[in-house]
């Protein structure tokens, strides 16, 4: 029976037939983490949210030659606990909603998720309703200061004394409704914070909603519903093994960080800045030429250059080049941009304030407003930037040593850079030795580059 039953890992045999290699390039060891998943009974609804674009999140579960029970929701995804995830928040009107195609019958039933708040305060439900019944619902309302109840047995309105963390942290949520066992209750990572003991019977929905009532987002993941009650110690071991619900679909293991373009600036003379990998040779200045480089020569930014590249597909993605401030103690700020037409593959704004970065489109700063993690100096530092589309990782490297780490979702598959922009933000720089690789360098591979030339 349920009571008995243990989550186990998934067969990694399976997990490697289902994820041949798509060519012969060699694994990155460093970046490749040995996928695993769990197998539970009685599984019967399961949305991972890692679609990332669009507007549809399929059910894992569907029956063939059913109805399918996808949710329709907005377009906006984040970075879930496992690849991508759905947000929950006021603009999201409709919520995030499905409807089933029989009836979910909850007196014996679990639910579990997985939510993240974006900000201090937020708000999001779950709801339940019935299509041929207007006085037939339930409704669940999570916040971090009071949890709001209707339709379940027992109390309704308001519960202040059930909060939910708003820590920015990922966290497990699971309802359980146990007709056999005359209680529902409401668990946090593991372990129970709500109990309500009764005999009766909740009527049958034919619709489910997820949605937020908030200005900024909750994130929510892994979405699973079971036509069983789960015990609480099977709830506790999905929170301890903290793995997906197979079926899962993985990412591809990554390949090792493959050079694509390197200009030196070593000519410091003529109008042609060679790209010594590809053929992309770039067109400057005279007056860009800047002889005080990191390595002989270097580019002085301080006009804008547009540079047409062959076209570059790429999931993963390294960006690296020495900078220095040559306007220290005041504000030298330059951009360096990887794009296309449409998307801001990956670009770097460094400076003494305020510096930034954009990853497909989204742009952020390295550190909050008014921090500085930029040295205020006359000397060359080495800037990196690598993506990470196995753990959606954004991570920004000075001098060889990881500072700063950000979630972001990963690049729509095939998509290609096409262009690279540098030019002043109205104050200039200097840059040395700029390489693109397709790929993610590793920590090691990162502090091998500054120490070559340090």
């Amino acid at each position: 029976n349920s009571n008995d039953f243990l989550l186990v890992p998934y067969d990694l045999a399976v997990i490697e037939s289902e994820n041949p290699e798509q060519n012969n390039e060699p694994i990155n060891p460093s970046l490749f983490v040995n996928p695993a998943g769990l197998n539970s009974e009685n599984l019967t609804q399961l949305w991972h949210f890692d679609e990332c674009y669009g507007e549809l999140a399929a059910n894992e579960l569907q029956e063939s030659g059913k109805d399918p029970v996808d949710f329709k929701r907005s377009a906006k995804w984040l970075p879930g606990k496992w690849g991508c995830g759905a947000t929950l928040n006021y603009q999201d009107t409709l919520g995030t909603k499905a409807t089933f195609s029989s009836p979910f019958d909850p007196n014996q039933a679990s639910i579990n998720f997985y939510y993240r708040n974006t900000s201090a305060s937020f708000i999001f439900y779950l709801s339940f309703s019935n299509s041929t019944s207007s006085g037939q619902s339930a409704y669940l309302e999570f916040t971090p200061y009071y949890t709001k109840v209707r339709g379940f047995p027992g109390p309704e309105g308001r519960l202040d004394n059930l909060v939910w963390p708003n820590d920015s942290l990922w966290h497990q949520v699971t309802l359980v409704v146990n007709r056999s066992g005359n209680y529902w209750s409401m668990y946090l990572d593991g372990k129970e914070v709500y109990r309500y003991e009764y005999n009766g019977v909740m009527p049958t929905y034919d619709y489910f909603e997820i949605g937020g009532s908030y200005v900024d987002p909750v994130v929510v993941d892994e979405l699973s519903f079971w036509n069983r009650s789960l015990p609480e110690t099977e709830i506790r071991t999905i929170n301890l093994l903290n793995q997906p619900f197979n079926p899962y679909t993985w990412p591809v293991p990554q390949k090792e960080a493959k050079l694509e373009h390197h200009w030196t600036f070593d000519e410091n003379a003529g109008l042609l800045a060679k790209d010594s990998v590809a053929s992309d040779d770039m067109t400057i200045k005279l007056e860009q030429w800047d002889m005080e480089g990191k390595s002989n020569s270097a580019l002085r930014v301080n006009q804008n250059i547009s540079l047409a590249l062959e076209d570059l597909t790429v999931s993963d993605v390294s960006l690296s080049y020495w900078w220095r401030n040559t306007l220290s103690p005041n504000e030298g700020r330059i951009y360096v941009a990887l794009t296309n037409n449409l998307v801001n593959v990956l670009s770097l704004t460094p400076t003494i304030y305020n510096s930034n970065t954009v990853f497909n489109n989204y742009s952020e700063r390295i550190v909050p407003y008014g921090q500085s993690i930029i040295p205020n100096d006359n000397l060359w530092h080495l800037l990196t930037l690598t993506y990470d589309s196995y753990r959606y990782l954004l991570t920004f490297y000075l001098d060889g040593e990881k500072k700063i780490e950000k979630s972001f979702i990963k690049l729509k598959d095939g998509e290609k850079i096409t262009k690279l922009d540098i030019g002043p933000e109205s104050l200039f720089a200097s840059i040395d030795e700029l390489k693109v690789w397709s790929g993610t360098l590793t920590a090691t591979q990162v502090m091998a580059e500054y120490n070559a030339l340090k």
